[in-house]
């Protein structure tokens, strides 16, 4: 039989007592009090061995311990900034048992993005919740739990980052943290040639310019010596999403008022993309058929690095032409190479649609190849490229009837121990066109983006009972999901039991 100190709490004081009781016991009511109060408490040094962690090593003790007594740190979600926040490990306490989530990336999707038994507050549904497919969905935040052996005096330093976002129309920033994620704001001036900047700027003709979701910004806890707070351990580092891609076009007829217009002739049709028939969803992965919008990058339940969904267009003059953005890459945990960017995008052309200058037009098409994201602890997710692409006619400039052109953004890797690749770019302007007639109708510019892949996670070699998942993304365009921090402290059975004791 052993001795323990125990700590009960009777009108709100603290008061010591001895018992024989023995070395293993039941840890009841609560886990146990704040810092600042065991401040005040003055209690023996005493050693602590393997044999004595008990409840600390134990998973359904240490869990049931975390549940009554975690403490919770994240940023405002009203603001782009990361929280951080620096700890005092208690005297009381030997291991840590921590859950840290990365923001998510930013989605582009105006949709409803709850399940029924979860919805905000806040959240009023729109008559555009079903029938919204201009974007994706960001990627989950991942989340990663462990335990790690402390002492007393130690400085735990907490990084909560920020969730990516995405407004579609205006430039998103990507989400803060311990490393944060990529952007996706390039301006149209640092891209368009300058003899293309006139006509991309003619307020007459059609125009379209979109962005994509940012990435989330990874969560950190790392470890000090009061002595020497600027020599750090890093424990855990969890990664951000990458934000969403998203998808537009500016389209015009030919001429509105030619009698002919009405024909059925397919070469005289539209040349745009077709869009989802209403009975299911662009982002529902369980039908593969396009449009597919792109979504961002995460890490799966069995710490999986999972891309970034590719996005997909099908033209509806003819269903074989196809435009294929891919998505970035997803880094590796505990890699310090950051995510692939998006490889070059795939055009599949049709008999009757040109994507290429024709006798009446001149046509740009871009296809942009996304970006690594950065490798090391403090890996920033890859910013989104921009591409951008037109429809000008070489005889009429007068008009918008025969102008369009479309910009868009890519989304931004998620920040993490290494950074996600960042999403490519596609802009196809096109042209229908009778081959047997040599006729030439419509024109469009479509826009289309790939998703950010998802930052790597960090555990240190001394951390156990590691579970590594990712967050579920419920977020909509212009707001945040971002990370957290929950964190508990454990003593170990020679030194004091919380609570009441259960004799044996």
């Amino acid at each position: 039989m052993g001795r323990s100190l125990t700590f009960t709490q009777t009108q709100g004081k603290f008061h010591t007592m001895t018992q024989e009781i023995s070395r293993r016991k039941l840890v009841t009511g609560t886990a146990w009090a704040a810092p600042a109060v065991l401040a005040s408490v003055t209690t023996p040094a005493l050693a602590a061995s393997n044999a004595d962690d008990g409840p600390c090593l134990d998973s359904i003790e240490s869990y049931a311990i975390h549940k009554r007594d975690r403490r919770k740190v994240s940023a405002d979600w009203q603001s782009p900034n990361k929280y951080y926040e620096e700890v005092t490990v208690p005297a009381y306490a030997r291991y840590l048992r921590f859950v840290i989530a990365g923001g998510s990336g930013g989605t582009a999707h105006t949709g409803q993005w709850w399940s029924n038994s979860y919805r905000p507050p806040w959240w009023s549904p729109g008559p555009e919740d079903f029938s919204d497919y201009s974007g994706g969905k960001g990627g989950g935040g991942s989340i990663v739990e462990g335990i790690v052996k402390v002492k007393p005096g130690q400085i735990i330093k907490l990084h909560a980052g920020v969730g990516g976002i995405a407004y579609y129309d205006k430039p998103a920033i990507g989400g803060e943290g311990y490393s944060n994620g990529g952007d996706s704001s390039v301006l149209p001036e640092s891209v368009i040639a300058p003899e293309d900047r006139e006509k991309m700027n003619n307020p007459v003709y059609n125009h379209v310019v979109i962005y994509s979701g940012s990435g989330g910004g990874s969560s950190a806890l790392l470890l000090s010596d009061p002595a020497d707070p600027s020599k750090e351990s890093l424990i855990a580092v969890a990664g951000g999403g990458g934000g969403s891609g998203a998808r537009g076009m500016a389209s015009l007829p030919y001429n509105p008022q030619d009698e002919d217009y009405a024909d059925t002739s397919r070469y005289k049709k539209p040349a745009v993309w077709a869009t989802d028939d209403g009975k299911r969803r662009s982002y529902n992965r369980q039908n593969t058929k396009p449009p597919l919008a792109a979504d961002g990058g995460y890490t799966s339940n069995v710490n999986k690095a999972v891309d970034g969904e590719d996005g997909m267009e099908v033209y509806e003059l003819n269903p074989s032409a196809t435009v294929t953005v891919h998505s970035g890459k997803t880094a590796e945990s505990n890699n310090t190479s950051g995510g692939a960017g998006a490889p070059v995008g795939e055009l599949v052309s049709a008999r009757g649609l040109a994507f290429s200058s024709t006798p009446d037009m001149h046509i740009r098409t871009s296809n942009v190849p996304g970006v690594q994201g950065e490798g090391g602890e403090k890996g920033r997710g890859a910013d989104g490229v921009a591409a951008y692409g037109y429809a000008f006619s070489t005889t009429d400039h007068a008009t918008s009837q025969r102008n369009v052109s479309g910009y868009i953004v890519s989304g931004g890797g998620g920040g993490g121990y290494s950074g996600g690749g960042s999403g490519g770019a596609i802009v196809v302007g096109a042209q229908t066109f009778d081959p047997d007639q040599h006729q030439y109708y419509d024109v469009s510019a479509g826009a289309t983006a790939g998703g950010g892949g998802g930052g790597g996670n960090y555990v240190a070699s001394d951390v156990i009972d590691v579970s590594i998942y990712t967050e579920s993304s419920r977020t909509n365009r212009g707001w945040r999901t971002d990370g957290y921090i929950e964190y508990s402290f454990c003593p170990s059975d020679s030194e004091i039991i919380w609570g009441e004791e259960v004799l044996t």
